[in-house]
């Protein structure tokens, strides 16, 4: 009875499928027999369908680790050598399973052996000299095989310190550049225009690489961000006076990845313009997430420069936001959110990201503040508001300044239950937050506040309010002023403040149950 070629072909994918089940569940084998089918797996590795190919890949992912994990040195040396001498082989098939068996190889096979592999993955996935044997499929898969052996050797290296930033120096200096060099792979083959399938393999590559040096740099960096601020500080500077000399992942290569990314992103090809785009959003997040990090971090001057640059980001939506829904405040959260969701209980960038939530939650409410108070009669309105603004300036961050200056404005309020509440803020704040002035003028300040009747004469408390605005060296009109367009004129003021002070303080105490 014969066997047709579509019934072949389904047989050579089931007995690679039999081999990962067996694999799984650990069964017991002979010697004679582990052989025999690893030298299946081979052939199906050979074989010319893409399909056969990764059903012996998923064979092999499973067998290696359970029957070959515990080889000796030059048993594993020989394994490794025949996929690597594979990668050069004229059946363009055998370089394509080469490179994708090589990808799935664990730990043990790659740690010691990444200087032999690394740099024949890199060839293999440069153009073919001899155009008869250029095939776009395997350089692919040269290209998947060179980023899954990086992540492999980098999850868990075991070698001196030395020799560990030898390897990701390797990736910086060599894989990246073989990769930019795949983004520019405009061969074609015998079947056509298949340079899609290198593209796409590059641009993932790129990403997964980046992701690899900025992890590497930030674990190599958080012994900095875990000391006091003077310590984080020195390193900055230390940093920015080598020009980043022991940076990995510099602004140059950042350039390079999203150059080249956005080079694709305007190709022919609608598939390789998608992935292009969904790459680059990948990598704003995670821009984001950087960003993030810096204004909740220790560094004093980056939390600062980060914390400017990222209000003046929002604040630039004003004049152009259509919807609500559309805003760069809602889209702000939105990726606040998916950086508290991808890094779950990873404390370096979850606690900033905490800290840099709530700076943009005060900013966000100080800044409604300066409307809804400015003027209010409303007792409950102002009460809630003043707690608000104490909470705010309780902070030790070039906010609190300004939430201060709101407070110190309530002292010479019409009304002397808000002056008295206005000055218990104050109080509670110099004590908590003691970076707001020096020593000597803290001590000034809650003296003026503590020997001052702040229910008295109106024109007494108002005397006092400017001593304070002298002792905390702030400006005596840096007060409640509405930060848009809608903002009220002089002229218009008066008229207001006018019909405020005629408003009767009687029935505004009646009304909260005073």
């Amino acid at each position: 009875m014969s066997v047709s070629w579509e019934g072949r072909e389904i047989m050579h994918s089931a007995v690679s499928r039999l081999i990962e089940c067996i694999s799984t569940a650990h069964v017991r084998l002979p010697e004679k027999l582990k052989r025999s089918l690893l030298d299946t797996i081979n052939e199906n590795l050979r074989h010319p369908n893409s399909h056969i190919q990764n059903a012996a890949v998923e064979a092999l992912k499973h067998f290696v680790p359970a029957y070959l994990v515990n080889a000796e040195d030059k048993i594993v040396n020989d394994f490794v050598s025949k996929y690597l001498e594979q990668l050069r082989d004229s059946n363009e098939a055998a370089r394509r399973g080469s490179a994708l068996a090589i990808s799935v190889l664990p730990l043990k096979f790659l740690a010691k052996r990444w200087k032999v592999v690394l740099p024949k993955l890199c060839s293999a996935s440069a153009i073919e000299e001899n155009p008869e044997e250029r095939d776009a499929e395997a350089r692919a898969n040269a290209v998947k095989g060179l980023i899954s052996v990086c992540e492999t050797i980098t999850s868990s290296v075991d070698c001196s310190e030395e020799e560990d930033m030898s390897l990701f120096y390797f990736i910086k200096n060599e894989v990246m550049q073989c990769l930019f060099k795949a983004l520019d792979d405009y061969s074609v083959d015998n079947s056509g225009d298949v340079d899609s399938w290198v593209h796409e393999a590059a641009m993932d590559g790129l990403q997964r690489c980046a992701f690899i040096l900025c992890k590497k740099d930030s674990i190599g960096n958080s012994s900095g961000l875990d000391k006091a601020e003077s310590a984080s500080e020195q390193f900055e500077s230390e940093m920015i006076k080598n020009n980043q000399k022991h940076t990995l992942f510099d602004d140059k290569l950042a350039c390079s990845i999203v150059g080249g990314i956005i080079k694709q992103a305007v190709e022919k090809m609608d598939k390789i313009r998608e992935m292009a785009a969904k790459i680059l959003q990948t990598i704003f997040k995670s821009v984001l997430s950087g960003l993030v990090i810096s204004v909740g971090g220790l560094q004093d001057s980056l939390r600062k420069a980060s914390l400017i640059a990222l209000f003046e980001y929002l604040q630039a939506s004003d004049a152009q936001k259509q919807n609500e829904l559309n805003s760069r405040e809602v889209m702000l959260s939105t990726d606040v959110l998916w950086v508290l969701q991808q890094y779950k209980r990873c404390d370096r960038d979850i606690i900033p990201a905490l800290k840099a939530q709530t700076l943009l939650f005060c900013a966000g409410v100080l800044d409604s503040l300066t409307i809804e108070l400015r003027a209010s009669k409303d007792f409950s309105k102002l009460y809630a508001g003043i707690s608000i603004l104490g909470y705010i300036a309780s902070f030790s961050d070039s906010i609190n300044v300004q939430a201060l200056s709101h407070l110190f404005t309530f002292l010479g309020h019409r009304y002397p239950k808000i002056r008295k509440a206005s000055a218990e803020q104050v109080y509670l704040v110099l004590l908590q937050n003691g970076s707001l002035m020096a020593e000597d003028k803290v001590e000034k300040a809650l003296e003026i506040i503590s020997e001052t009747c702040w229910e008295g004469d109106a024109e007494e408390a108002k005397r006092q309010r400017s001593l304070l605005y002298e002792v905390a060296g702030l400006e005596t009109f840096q007060s409640l002023k509405p930060s848009n367009s809608n903002q009220i004129s002089s002229e218009d003021g008066k008229r207001s403040l006018a019909g405020d002070e005629n408003a009767t303080y009687s029935s505004l105490v009646g009304s909260v149950g005073f």
